[in-house]
């Protein structure tokens, strides 16, 4: 272990240099500690995907790489049957069923993908989102169905039209058959009325009238204009 841990410190030295032989060094030092790591378990703080490719070793702050996330696939109404017997333990289960659950809980996470740009192999680091806790609806789902009941349908007597606006036209309306009205009345009062004037002079033609009635439809004639002035006067 202390070879181990002075390779890691002189490989955390080689990441601080400027040179260009310092990713060759650095891949060397990190090779010779897998080497030394291969029956012993390694720390995944230093040795874990996460911090190097494990395909070439090189680190992952000291490279150029590129970072994509994968979404998980839902599990089927079927896989999820399986799981849940599963868990309960009362049924046995084949083994290739349980093989086939255990791939799709596996493919159900999501996935950090790192792409290594010296050797552009890509590793996949898999990890759980946190599942939210649903929240009581039952409150919040009465109140939404009582706003939702049905109202009692009622005749519009107006059917949709602008009762202001009909109310100004019908007093219009009646202003002006008021007006109308009034106007024939004085036409007939004034027909009515006569004065005594016009009496008397109506009561002269009337005489006038029967006079040539009396005398034959052809007056006499008259020597001269005098007389006819005489007679209508």
């Amino acid at each position: 272990m202390e070879k181990l841990t002075h390779l890691w410190n002189v490989n955390q030295f080689i990441t601080k240099l400027n040179c260009s032989q310092s990713r060759n060094l650095q891949t060397f030092y990190i090779e010779r500690c897998r080497q030394y790591t291969r029956g012993i378990q390694p720390s995944s703080q230093n040795f874990g995907p996460s911090v190097m490719c494990p395909y070439c070793g090189s680190l992952w702050n000291t490279i150029d790489h590129s970072i994509r996330l994968s979404r998980g696939k839902p599990l089927s109404k079927s896989i999820k049957k399986i799981v849940h017997s599963m868990n309960n333990g009362k049924k046995r289960i084949p083994e290739v069923q349980r093989s086939l659950a255990e791939k799709c809980l596996k493919n159900k996470m999501n996935k950090l993908i790192f792409k290594c740009s010296v050797c552009s192999k890509s590793t996949r680091i898999s990890f759980n989102k946190p599942q939210r806790e649903k929240v009581q609806k039952i409150r919040t789902e009465s109140i939404e169905r009582s706003k939702k009941r049905k109202k009692k349908r009622t005749k519009d007597r107006t059917a949709g039209l602008n009762v202001s606006g009909i109310s100004n036209l019908n007093e219009k309306n009646v202003q002006t058959e008021e007006l109308k009205e009034t106007n024939i009345k004085k036409v007939r009062s004034t027909a009515n009325f006569i004065t005594p004037t016009q009496q008397k002079i109506k009561m002269i033609n009337i005489d006038r009238l029967k006079n040539i009635i009396n005398q034959g439809a052809t007056p006499p004639k008259r020597k001269s204009l005098h007389s006819f002035l005489t007679e209508l006067c």
